[in-house]
């Protein structure tokens, strides 16, 4: 079985709540590192999110990820 994260074509990139993120067109997001800062447990690398036990909505960093991916897609 392959890899969801991996099956993709296409990266666009996008900035929110001056957040910089990596969104694939399979849905995946990749948030970068701030400048001049330690890095976050969640920076570089790719993730559909962690699901919210409230909402059930995949979310980074509380953000929900329909959101980044609506941010590229505009």
């Amino acid at each position: 079985m392959e890899n969801l994260l991996e099956t993709y074509n296409a990266i666009q990139e996008c900035y929110y709540k001056n957040e910089h993120y990596s969104v694939r067109d399979n849905g995946a997001v990749l948030r970068h590192p701030l400048n001049n800062r330690r890095t976050r447990p969640t920076d570089n690398k790719w993730t559909f999110g962690k699901p919210n036990i409230k909402t059930g909505y995949l979310e980074i960093a509380s953000v929900r990820i329909d959101r980044k991916v609506a941010t590229v897609l505009r």
